[in-house]
């Protein structure tokens, strides 16, 4: 093993090892931005899906207040069946305009099921006043943030 001893083959050792661990580094680190880039993909999907429900849910809302037959009842069921199935689990992946937003719905739902409890604003008021100006922020504000996730450059 005289060969060891040369400096050839230590520059040559150096220089292999050092080309194998830069090609390592490199596919260590590619892998874990593809990874990163998926989780990033996944996460837009997610809140695009999210955002989509509560489009649906503005415009069913809308369209049953406009003209209501039974105010209540149409605000009650809305918020029953679309509002608590596919708006309320995807709370966390809006924007915090639109959660406040969407708690003064929240606000006038929950004491619309419990008489004990007083909205910030009557119901009536609230429907006169209120629902339509609320309803049409909501859509400008989920428009919004659909631009961002879907024209945002990559």
């Amino acid at each position: 093993m005289t060969f060891l001893n040369e400096t050839w083959f230590w520059t040559g050792a150096f220089a292999a090892i050092g080309s194998l661990g830069a090609v390592l580094i490199k596919e260590v680190l590619s892998s874990k931005t593809q990874i990163g880039i998926e989780r990033l993909r996944l996460h837009e999907r997610e809140c695009l899906d999210a955002y989509k429900k509560l489009y649906r849910f503005i415009t069913s809302l809308g369209n049953a207040l406009s003209p209501p037959e039974d105010p209540r009842r149409d605000f009650f069921d809305a918020m029953k069946h679309s509002y608590i199935k596919e708006v309320e689990p995807n709370m966390l992946l809006f924007t915090e305009e639109i959660r406040k937003m969407l708690r003064e719905l929240q606000s006038q739902y929950a004491c619309l099921g419990n008489p004990d409890l007083i909205p910030p604003m009557n119901f009536d008021d609230f429907i006169r006043k209120r629902a339509a100006r609320l309803l049409e922020e909501l859509t400008k504000a989920v428009e919004r943030q659909t631009d961002i996730i879907l024209h945002k450059m990559p």
